[in-house]
């Protein structure tokens, strides 16, 4: 096992096939007030904003504060989500410490550009370390 504040899992269910990500970053540590998670495969990058962040709980997306997602396809310019009504659901966090934030994510995403056709349903959790 790693130390507390370093790695981490992103994963679960993408448009119904079954999704891990490959890297997981904290892009800006919780204690900024935003919880920022980038993780990405060869398939997707998937990015997850949520601003007014204060621990543990559920954080409603497409509320009028900065919370949405962004998938973008790998190689292409096809993506889902991003501001306003394009990212609708869930962002519940179990557990939130200095050094590590989990929980587990109910989103859809609607097609923003590229492309891209059809809404797309991520389900699954994280766990990610702070450095």
């Amino acid at each position: 096992a790693g130390a507390a504040n370093a790695g981490g899992h992103f994963g679960g269910m993408l448009g119904g096939a079954a999704w891990n990500a490959a890297t997981v970053v904290m892009v800006a540590p919780p204690s900024s007030g935003t919880l920022t998670i980038g993780a990405s495969n060869d398939a997707y990058s998937l990015n997850i904003i949520v601003s007014g962040f204060t621990g543990s709980g559920p954080y409603t997306l497409n509320t009028g504060v900065a919370r949405q997602a962004t998938l973008i396809k790998t190689g292409t310019t096809q993506n889902w989500g991003g501001p306003g009504a394009q990212s609708t659901g869930t962002i519940t966090v179990t557990s939130s410490t200095a050094s590590r934030v989990a929980g587990n994510y109910d989103i859809t995403l609607l097609p923003n550009g590229g492309g891209a056709a059809g809404n797309v349903q991520l389900t699954g959790t994280f766990d990610v370390g702070i450095p």
